[in-house]
């Protein structure tokens, strides 16, 4: 007997037929199903754009101007940190913080289209199952069903890709600082991991048909309702994380973090001179324009190098042992007399650094309050000494206490809390900034242009005015851009999020049937049934809470370990979005609710038959 020749037509109409007919008979599960994709491609391809090609191991295409000071023309240990890696390494935190976020975005989005998948699976079993009978081969089904798949997967590409790629493009564009070469694989993963999820759906009817129904029989357990929980709890998570950013931006850029931030800056890189020389310019610079401060790139904003320092602590021991001396990591400025005055600190103890610390004086350092409670014996640090320059060995007086101060610079969260204060006279850094306050006369800022260019006798000078306020802005700037960032991603997740509660809510009702139905059968009323729901969508939205706050502990950590004067934890903002995920359960609840009050007990438990 000859075998059975195949029809390649007939093959062709017997895949693409039934999945055409699926796409048209489950229109709506199919357009919830692109729908959740697209969400989720348009947040994470913005935030995969982030990742950079190439090295060893995990780097961001961000980047930002390098720090001013270089070394200070000073000597550090190996030790020594610069803001340039401290700005590095926040920037490197946020982005990780960001791919974790918009993975949770693919996660939620994965559980809700697997929930439409149950949906559609228990809708369709019968269809396949007449198909089978009618002589539907296994692979013709599959074929099929992977061709629904293909057209869902299709169109998810299509919107979320082009809405991604316009958000990526956007994002990148409002960046306030560099952008290096971008890295495909990060995208290619998170998109193949979407679509996977879109074809394992789609063959879902198929394989697994009769155990996906959300209907168990009489006696059953219900759908658990962790699903939802756990989407409205990173959704709740991310928005707060946004929230705590915002809120730390907005008295930053008001009132400078407590400091007088006014008047104009000039960036100025003096002339290779020798140090004594440059120390005299810059005494003559100070003498020439009334209320100027100079201090070291940065200190206005709380940027500076960072060294370990070796306090000569006196009379302090720590586990019954005598320790005189203490290592101490420090932040440390070079600064005028009235750079103190700008900053807004005064003379806790002792003085402050004056026009007489010059170059040929005795060195001579100002501390600040943490330091000198922590690591001077009593927190008498006035007349004590402290190591600067370990490899020098110089050893410098203190000779003032100021108070702490709360940085306003990107990554300075990462700076330890202990700082010290030099005199700029006595470190003549090629690099500084010459800080003239506001005046009402419009000239001012002309007159110590005119100033500075005499002072450096028309030599190679470079300078560059600026607005302390301008300042400012481009240090908070990064920090609005992850915040912004950060919404975007927590409001993709509660849409998705929403969505899939919407779905499991329905299932769970639905598999509670013939529950209701007995219920109803022995007395219960319509308002019971009411009050049932409600609980539980309640319980659902305490749920997310209770996660949202579980995982927000780990965000929000190291969101503080970067951001300065950000608190670990904060409850109470937390919570402000707990009426929205109340509404978003709820909601999901009453229209099934409405249908299982308006049935009667023997429609409701003729249903599980």
């Amino acid at each position: 007997m000859a075998p059975r020749r195949l029809d390649p037509v007939a093959t062709v109409r017997s895949i693409v037929g039934p999945a055409l007919w699926g796409l048209r008979a489950y229109w709506g599960t199919c357009l919830l199903l692109a729908t959740a994709s697209a969400v989720a491609l348009a947040a994470l391809l913005p935030v995969t754009a982030l990742v950079a090609s190439g090295g060893t191991g995990f780097a961001t295409r961000l980047d930002l101007p390098s720090w001013r000071g270089h070394d200070l023309g000073m000597v550090w240990s190996t030790l020594a940190w610069s803001p340039t890696g401290l700005r590095r390494t926040a920037l490197v935190t946020l982005v990780e913080l960001l791919l974790g976020v918009a993975t949770g975005v693919v996660a939620v989005a994965g559980l809700t289209i697997l929930s439409l998948s149950i949906v559609r699976a228990s809708g369709r079993a019968p269809e396949f199952s007449l198909r089978r009978a009618v002589g539907g081969t296994g692979r013709l089904l599959l074929a099929s069903t992977l061709l629904e798949g293909g057209a869902i997967a299709a169109a998810a590409l299509l919107l979320g890709g082009v809405a991604g790629a316009m958000a990526a493009r956007s994002a990148l564009a409002a960046w306030p600082g560099g952008v290096g070469p971008a890295s495909r694989s990060a995208a290619v993963l998170g998109v193949g991991a979407t679509l996977a999820a879109i074809f394992a759906g789609a063959a879902l009817p198929l394989t697994w048909h009769r155990r996906s129904s959300p209907l168990p029989r009489a006696g059953g357990h219900p759908l658990p309702l962790i699903v939802p929980a756990l989407q409205l709890g990173l959704s709740l998570t991310a928005l707060t994380a946004a929230a705590l950013l915002q809120r730390q931006a907005r008295p930053l850029m008001a009132g400078g973090g407590g400091q007088r931030l006014n008047g104009t800056v000039f960036e100025i890189t003096a002339p290779e001179a020798p140090l004594e020389a440059r120390a005299e310019q810059y005494t003559r610079l100070l003498k020439a324009i009334d209320g100027a401060s100079l201090a070291s790139p940065g200190t206005l904003v709380g940027s500076g190098m960072g060294d370990v320092v070796i306090t000569d602590c006196g009379n302090c021991a720590q586990g019954g042992l005598a320790r005189p001396l203490h290592e101490v990591p420090a932040t440390h400025y070079l600064v005028s007399s009235d750079t103190f005055r700008v900053l807004g600190l005064t003379a806790m103890a002792g003085r402050i650094i004056t026009t007489a610390d010059r170059w040929n004086t005795g060195r001579v350092a100002v501390v600040n309050r943490a330091l000198a409670l922590q690591h001077f014996e009593e927190g008498r640090a006035v007349g004590r000494k402290i190591l600067v320059q370990r490899e020098r060995g110089e050893w410098y007086t203190v000779v003032g206490v100021v108070g702490d101060r709360s940085p306003v610079s990107f990554g300075s969260g990462l700076q330890p809390p202990f700082a010290v204060y030099l005199s700029v006279l006595q470190h003549p850094a090629r690099s500084v900034d010459l800080s003239v306050p506001a005046q009402g006369d419009a000239g001012a800022g002309v007159v110590a242009e005119a100033a500075i260019r005499r002072t450096f006798a028309g030599t190679a000078t470079r300078v560059v005015p600026a607005t302390a306020r301008g300042m400012l802005a481009a240090e908070v700037a990064p920090l609005r851009w992850f915040e912004r960032l950060f919404r975007a991603e927590g409001w993709a997740i509660l849409a998705v999020a929403t969505l899939g509660t919407f779905v499991v809510m329905r299932l769970w009702v639905a598999s509670l049937w013939y529950e209701f139905g007995l219920r109803r059968a022995v007395g219960a009323r319509r308002r019971d049934i009411f009050w049932f729901l409600g609980l539980r969508a309640a319980g659902v939205a305490l749920g997310g809470i209770a996660i949202g706050l579980w995982c927000g502990v780990m965000l929000w950590g190291a969101l503080a370990a970067i951001v300065p004067g950000l608190p670990v934890w904060d409850v109470q903002l937390a919570l402000r979005s707990a009426p929205l995920l109340l509404a978003v359960t709820g909601a999901g609840a009453l229209l099934p609710a409405w249908h299982v009050a308006r049935a009667t007990p023997v429609q409701l438990v003729s249903a599980q038959g």
